[in-house]
Formats: structure tokens, C-alpha cells, sequence
């Protein structure tokens, strides 16, 4: 299960009670919290800092299960807890991610062994694309302007035209703003910076927010940032607005994304406003830009070609 080294085998022994010895332990057996919070140790003496989401994902495991022993974890509960996620209004993918670091976090601790082989993941088709109408949207903006959160309205406001992910948003800092370049600049995947231009949808709404704290958005009840999208005021708002399809937060991303190719006609632009690493990552805005240059092209015939029957 794990590798100790010495010059002797007493020393590697003697290595290996010490590191007993700092696990939450009963009779050799270890509780759920424990192998997150070694694994964090571990990512940390490594160098590599451990993520809000991640941070986010092992307190829904625990809190799901209880601090419960490893050993009391199976493939059923595990499966059972992956559609209670799904009834949080997780996405499959986010679903699948979560799962990606809990069986991380068991791997380090024991090995390839444990429960989480037996358990499948969803793995989505992540080409599909929704996007909401022109009266779709103005309903669920007029929604979520009346929503009982008052945070909600300018959180998706962003989202429509900015095209950033749920964490950017609800994590974005005033420092991160720039009024005077209009434009905001954010950590995407895998640290890579982006900078999207700010409209003036955007402009009102960061404007008209009061600096009470370094976050744009926050829980006015902890004045910290939200753990992610509030999920009751989010479904309350399109449920107001009469979208009654299934729509994600996330899908504001893809939203924004196909308003974009439909304007520009360019997957380039595409990807740089999204921040993909690869342009056959906006490959499922295809369908748009295609759509987009057939209309421009229409657009050049204003009837004053005459066809070969007509000048015969």
C-alpha cells in the first residue's frame, strides 16, 4: 500500500509506525477524512496546490457518508451517492470529475484496490450544445432579476456574456477587473490565463455592485464567495421563466459560445473568448459558423442576377 525506505528494515518499520501513528486510526482501520487529508498533504509537499472544487468534492463525500471507516464504503453507496449528485444539479461530467479525485485520494491510500473499480463512469457526450432563444433569455434575466437572491441576476448576467465558467464567476475578485481596458481576466483549466472583453451588460452589473469585500459576488450571510452556483433561487428562475427542457448553468457557457459564432462566423474567435487550448474544442460550434457564412454569403444576392432562362 505504500513504499518506506531505510538502510535497514527496522528503520523502514520504525517509518511506518510514525505515519500510523498520524492517521485517524481504530485497530488499523482509517476514516474517510483521514485519507482526503493525507492525499492534500501529499499534493501539497509535491507542489501541487489542491483546488477549491477538489476541496469541495472530498466535504460532499464526507458529508454524504459521515467520517465513517474506509472500510465501510461499497460499490452500491458509492453509486447511490452518484445520483444524489446528479439531484444537486450537478453535470454528469462534474459528476465524473469528482469521482476522478475521490479515486485518487483511495489510490494513493490503497493502491488499486477498493470500491470505486466497480463503480462506471457516466462519461458524457460533451458536444452537445444548448443555447437558449431570444425570448428564453429575456424571461429567465427577468427571473432571476427578481429573485429572491439578490446575487443571482448579475452571476448570470456574467455567465451570458463573458462565456466564463460557474468557479470564475462566483470566485472572480475586484482585482481581477479592469474598468479602465474593460475586461476581466481569470485562471482557466490547467492555470492558463484568460482575458474577455467586458461588455456593457457586464459594465452595469459590476458597476452597480457594492465593494464591501475582494469578491465581486458573495454570500451576503458570510460575506465570502458561493460554493459553487446556488442551485434552489437557479432552478426557481428557469422554472419562472418557462424553460422547462433540461438547461445548466454551464449550458450559459455553450449559450454565449454559439451567440459568438453566429456574429463573428470564426471558430478562432470562438476559442479565444472560451480560452480552449485547441480549436477542435470549439468544433461543436461548427454547425453555427457554417450557418453564419451560408447567411453572409445570402446576404451578397440582392436580386440582380438574372439567370440564363431570363436573358434567353
Amino acid at each position: 500500500m505504500k513504499r518506506f525506505t531505510g538502510t535497514s528494515m527496522r528503520q523502514a518499520q520504525e517509518e511506518y509506525g510514525l505515519w500510523l501513528e498520524t492517521l485517524d486510526t481504530v485497530e488499523g482501520r482509517v476514516r474517510v477524512s483521514a485519507i482526503f487529508d493525507e492525499y492534500a498533504k501529499q499534493l501539497a509537499a509535491a507542489g501541487r496546490k489542491i483546488t477549491k472544487s477538489a476541496v469541495l468534492a472530498y466535504r460532499r463525500f464526507v458529508e454524504h457518508f459521515g467520517d465513517v471507516f474506509a472500510d465501510q464504503i461499497d460499490a452500491l453507496s458509492l453509486r447511490r451517492f452518484q445520483r444524489e449528485l446528479m439531484g444537486f444539479g450537478l453535470a454528469k461530467s462534474t459528476v465524473d470529475r469528482h469521482y476522478a479525485m475521490y479515486k485518487a485520494a483511495w489510490r494513493y491510500r490503497f493502491g488499486e484496490h477498493g470500491p470505486f473499480k466497480q463503480v462506471k463512469l457516466f462519461r458524457p457526450d460533451n458536444t452537445l450544445v444548448r443555447w437558449l432563444t431570444p425570448a428564453e433569455e429575456r424571461a429567465l434575466l427577468k427571473a432571476c432579476r427578481q429573485s429572491v437572491n439578490a446575487e443571482l441576476y448579475g452571476i448570470v448576467v456574467m455567465a451570458m456574456h463573458t462565456g466564463l465558467r460557474a468557479r470564475n464567476i462566483t470566485e472572480l475578485r475586484w482585482d481581477q477587473v479592469d474598468f479602465e481596458r474593460a475586461v476581466v481576466t481569470v485562471r482557466q483549466k490547467g492555470s492558463r490565463r484568460l482575458t474577455v472583453p467586458l461588455n456593457g451588460a457586464c459594465r452595469s452589473v459590476l458597476t452597480a455592485r457594492p465593494r464591501d469585500c475582494e469578491y465581486v459576488f458573495r454570500n451576503p450571510e458570510t460575506m465570502a464567495p458561493y460554493w459553487g452556483i446556488p442551485q434552489k433561487v437557479w432552478t426557481r428562475a428557469k422554472k419562472e421563466a418557462g424553460i422547462d427542457r433540461p438547461f445548466r448553468f454551464h449550458d450559459l457557457r455553450h449559450h454565449f459560445a454559439t451567440k459568438i459564432a453566429t456574429v463573428a462566423g470564426s471558430l478562432g474567435v470562438v476559442r479565444d473568448l472560451m480560452g480552449h487550448s485547441d480549436l477542435s474544442i470549439s468544433g461543436k460550434y461548427l454547425h453555427v459558423v457554417d450557418g453564419a457564412k451560408r447567411n453572409a454569403v445570402e446576404s451578397l444576392d440582392n436580386g440582380d442576377i438574372i439567370s440564363n432562362q431570363e436573358t434567353g
